[in-house]
């Protein structure tokens, strides 16, 4: 499973004190957190460029080759569109999951060989995640949660809670 799971806004809501609902308010902001993600996923596979912008090693011909002769999806990373198209945000008690479960029929999670690269398989690294192996979010995106995060608590903050 190829996944990023947001999580600590309890710690959060708590910290804020009682005037804040956790329960009531920490959804929206989770989905709207786990959208922005998941949104920035579908802009790498269309632009076949990582979230921090490198573009990504262009398929070798015999790839192509097959492809073509399969009838396939010619994109990076696009063969039948699993990886590409299936992503989905999805929400538990404090927590968003952006999540793709491709895997092929034997089980090879693909999504986590493309994301990182495997030298031993000889498949280039082509990022889609906008998370380094550090841990390190893609500044944009930290932004714009960290924008809608202000903008939703102001919100709550002028209904009273």
């Amino acid at each position: 499973m190829t996944e990023i799971t947001i999580k600590g806004l309890d710690r959060f809501f708590r910290a804020c004190g009682n005037f804040i609902d956790l329960q009531k308010h920490s959804e929206p902001l989770l989905r709207g957190a786990g959208e922005t993600i998941r949104k920035s996923i579908l802009e790498s596979f269309a632009k076949e460029t990582s979230p921090f912008g490198e573009k990504w090693k262009a398929l070798k011909p015999s790839t192509i080759a097959q492809k073509k002769k399969e009838g396939k999806n010619k994109g990076i990373l696009k063969r039948d569109g699993e990886l590409s198209e299936n992503w989905h945000v999805d929400f538990k008690k404090g927590e968003a999951i952006v999540t793709n479960n491709s895997q092929t029929k034997s089980g090879f999670k693909y999504g986590v060989v493309h994301q990182w690269g495997n030298k031993k398989r000889k498949i280039p690294q082509r990022a889609f995640l906008p998370i380094k192996a550090n841990g390190e979010i893609q500044k944009d995106i930290k932004e714009v949660i960290k924008n809608d995060t202000k903008d939703y608590i102001k919100s709550i903050l002028k209904k009273g809670g």
